[in-house]
């Protein structure tokens, strides 16, 4: 990849967790390949955990595939966590549209996480088996018009929602620590 096109600052990462080469670019929700992409799209996501696990960084966040053949992988379920307090984290949804990947994907956070932080698109809202999410993070990487077709969720997750999340995490703490 070109450094000159480059929207963000590079890092180890992006020589770990690599993008996509060409051929999987028009490989979306349609495409006869996309369970194959949605292997790719997890080998990623654990080449970014065992990173911070071999750096002895504590994992944020867990996320896999719904496995319900119903949502064709369009939605990723996970945690966002609080290495340090276990006790405190957040059931997250990760959307795909049926456009992915050539649409940034979108996290929504259990309703509950409004109690403990800003930054957060309350007009978003997201629902699932009667339970409400909130948009977070989804501005950066669309508005700078970083999310290009040859990125995955992980990438995502390293450039948007770490970014919201390390921004967040000692609010939340704090406010976590109020309600105790």
């Amino acid at each position: 990849m070109s450094t000159t096109n480059s929207r963000w600052q590079r890092s180890i990462l992006d020589e770990i967790i690599q993008e996509f080469p060409e051929k999987w670019v028009s490989v979306g929700p349609k495409h006869p390949a996309w369970k194959d992409r949605v292997k790719l799209e997890i080998e990623k996501i654990m080449q970014y955990i065992n990173f911070l696990r071999n750096t002895k960084n504590r994992p944020w966040f867990k996320l896999y595939p719904e496995k319900n053949p119903r949502y064709n992988y369009l939605i990723w379920t996970g945690n966002l966590l609080v290495p340090d307090y276990p006790e405190i984290n957040f059931v997250i949804k990760v959307l795909l549209t049926s456009e992915y990947p050539k649409v940034c994907p979108r996290c929504f956070a259990e309703e509950k996480i409004v109690e403990y932080c800003g930054k957060i698109f309350l007009k978003n809202i997201w629902e699932q088996e009667g339970k409400k999410y909130v948009m977070i993070c989804h501005e950066h990487m669309s508005n700078t018009h970083a999310w290009r077709e040859n990125l995955g969720i992980a990438h995502f997750f390293i450039r948007q929602v770490w970014v919201w999340w390390a921004a967040q995490q000692n609010v939340i703490i704090k406010e976590y620590d109020k309600k105790k």
